[in-house]
């Protein structure tokens, strides 16, 4: 009868740290990468597509649901951003890793508020225009 072996845990050379660093560029490299033209179009949508999901009402699994309610959220977003990564070729990727992770760019830098703030300015002018039809309307 043949000996079993115990499972030995996979030893991880790099910190929990140093993982989160990496991840952090990634994502600022992902980032380059749907702001350049280079990068083909099909990336860039789903890219869209994962960043939607995350904010659409709409999900798979409910989120109220205990621990399995962000699985779904958890998954689309590792099969989606490993996809994006696919979908850019590896020279161009490899480019935007690089300036990702240079000494001088910030992984944690977002992008200009400005944008921001003009979203959430309209949404706000969207959401008072609706509260005032219904008043408006159930006055009638």
């Amino acid at each position: 009868m043949p000996v079993r072996r115990a499972i030995q845990p996979r030893r991880n050379k790099e910190s929990w740290q140093d993982q989160a660093q990496g991840l952090l560029i990634e994502i600022r490299a992902l980032y380059l990468a749907s702001r350049d033209r280079r990068t083909p179009l099909l990336a860039k949508l789903v890219a869209l597509f994962v960043a939607c999901y995350f904010v659409s009402p709409i999900q798979l699994i409910p989120n109220w649901i205990p621990a399995i309610g962000y699985l779904d959220d958890f998954v689309v977003a590792i099969i989606g951003l490993r996809l994006v990564r696919r979908l850019i070729p590896p020279a161009l990727m490899d480019e935007f890793v690089a300036r990702a992770g240079e000494t001088g760019s910030d992984p944690n830098a977002l992008p200009r508020a400005s944008l921001a703030f003009v979203v959430v300015g309209l949404f706000g002018l969207l959401m008072a225009t609706l509260v005032w039809a219904v008043i408006h309307f159930l006055r009638r």
